[in-house]
């Protein structure tokens, strides 16, 4: 009887467990995740979705050599040139003033876009 009570829940976990992240995921409102999927990059690439989407703290990026840098697994992971999320005055970020970062979580990881807070 134990056994048949207990089955459910595995199941049911693993369902959980195993759900992929959505567009419209807990921490982010509708119109944020919308406006995340309509990011390209300069050269055109797609930024992705929401479940790629990090708000980056100062010591997690960097400017080095006049390129930028961000921090994953204790390394830094230069930025390339390409990959500067495109500015649409018409379109502005909900996230005034804060870094962004849009990567998959690969070793290294694959950065999609990357939109620094505008310097003062």
């Amino acid at each position: 009887m134990q056994r048949r009570s207990f089955l459910p829940m595995m199941v049911a976990a693993l369902a959980v467990k195993s759900t992929p992240a959505g567009a419209h995921g807990p921490q982010y409102t509708p119109a944020e995740a919308e406006w995340m999927m309509r990011q390209y990059a300069v050269d055109g690439m797609k930024c992705c979705a929401p479940y790629d989407f990090f708000v980056l703290q100062d010591p997690e990026w960097r400017m080095n050599n006049g390129h930028y840098e961000i921090r994953y697994n204790n390394e830094w992971h230069r930025v390339p040139a390409g990959r500067m999320m495109r500015h649409n005055p018409q379109d502005p970020t909900p996230f005034p003033g804060i870094t962004l970062l849009f990567r998959n979580n690969g070793v290294p990881p694959t950065i999609y876009c990357f939109f620094p807070p505008p310097l003062m």
